[in-house]
């Protein structure tokens, strides 16, 4: 139902969309990277795959990790979490 009352916006696609809130559902959490152009205006929201996003240890600091060998870093800032609050967790 969300997705289908989604009013389409110039940085965010309905599938982003889409993908995000399925994530929440199904994860708790649900990330959108900001993507720049060169002039460091933000061009679009991309929805980066709960499973393979972590927060790091330092505030505002996320990761991308598909595998165990090559984590990669986004960029300071670019990463938006909607996080769902765990009573048995601490963040």
């Amino acid at each position: 139902i969300l997705a289908s009352t989604f009013i389409p916006h110039p940085l965010l696609s309905q599938q982003d969309f889409s993908r995000f809130v399925l994530d929440f559902l199904v994860f708790g959490n649900a990330f959108l990277e900001a993507r720049k152009s060169v002039t460091g205006k933000v061009i679009r929201l991309d929805a980066s795959p709960a499973k393979y996003t972590r927060r790091g240890v330092e505030e505002d600091v996320y990761w991308w990790v598909p595998g165990f060998s090559q984590p990669q870093q986004f960029e300071p800032g670019s990463v938006f979490h909607l996080l769902e609050p765990d009573i048995n967790q601490k963040l």
